[in-house]
């Protein structure tokens, strides 16, 4: 049986070739060279290979908490190692798909920055007053819009952001 990290690693190159919202579980299971059920033990559904996909890309991106002038260049190297989940992180947002796994992940990466914005307050060096989950909000749209957009894809930018402004993180 292939160690769990094996059959993440053989499930995100699929997720980032064809899609999070496309792929099966019984594809996931092809990719790594195992059987479903011997991929259930681990993920017994393809939302559960998305949220450990997404922890190895917020553990990354933003814990344990970081000044707030730090966080673009952390959530850049993390969207970069943690392709798959970013891109499925673009994907579920751009399509309004309900996957628990990104909203309970955004949710989590909502609470770290916050938490960083209200560290840096408490050390004088952001705004006093300042509200930090809204902050933190604004914080996750303009980040996940930024990297997209640097990549020169407007079409799927153009997707990310609606879906980003209709998405409460």
């Amino acid at each position: 049986m292939p160690k769990k990290a094996d059959l993440l690693a053989a499930a995100a190159g699929l997720i980032r070739r064809k899609g999070f919202l496309t792929v099966t579980h019984d594809e996931l299971a092809a990719a790594a060279g195992v059987t479903p059920a011997a991929l259930a033990k681990h993920f017994p559904e393809k939302d559960a290979v998305l949220a450990a996909l997404y922890a190895a890309f917020h553990a990354a991106a933003f814990a344990p908490p970081a000044d707030p002038v730090l966080l673009p260049d952390r959530f850049r190297k993390a969207a970069k190692k943690h392709a798959a989940a970013f891109a499925a992180v673009v994907e579920v947002l751009a399509t309004g798909a309900d996957v628990p796994a990104v909203t309970n992940g955004l949710g989590e990466s909502t609470a770290a920055v916050a938490e960083s914005i209200r560290a840096a307050q408490a050390a004088g060096r952001a705004r006093r007053g300042l509200d930090a989950e809204a902050a933190a909000r604004d914080w996750l749209r303009y980040l996940f819009g930024a990297e997209l957009l640097k990549d020169a894809d407007p079409p799927a930018a153009d997707l990310l952001l609606r879906g980003l402004l209709k998405t409460d993180i």
